[in-house]
């Protein structure tokens, strides 16, 4: 039961820290564009229009299509192992009454 719930937390924070990794990397990005090109106006780059947390929704489906970046498929698995820790300690209480 302990373990299920550490198991629980690690997933949520897990989860949490690659969803706003995905937010700083895309502003420092931006950052980095906006630098560059002030630097070396010859040779300019683009920013590109990155969604840096895409929807839960629609996650599974990119997923299980192969259309996720790496990012979102770590989160899939932090989402899957909450979702799994989450029932056995449904269970293990549900059992315990």
């Amino acid at each position: 039961m302990v373990l299920a719930v550490i198991g629980l937390f690690f997933a949520i924070v897990a989860f949490r820290v690659v969803r706003r990794e995905g937010q700083f990397f895309v502003y420092a990005h931006n950052l980095f564009v906006n630098r560059f090109n002030a630097l070396f106006p010859a040779t300019p780059l683009t920013v590109t229009a990155v969604e840096s947390t895409a929807s839960i929704i629609s996650m599974p489906y990119r997923v299980l299509v192969g259309k996720a970046s790496v990012r979102e498929s770590f989160q899939f698995v932090f989402i899957v192992f909450g979702a799994i820790d989450a029932l056995l300690v449904v269970a293990v209480v549900t059992c315990a009454v």
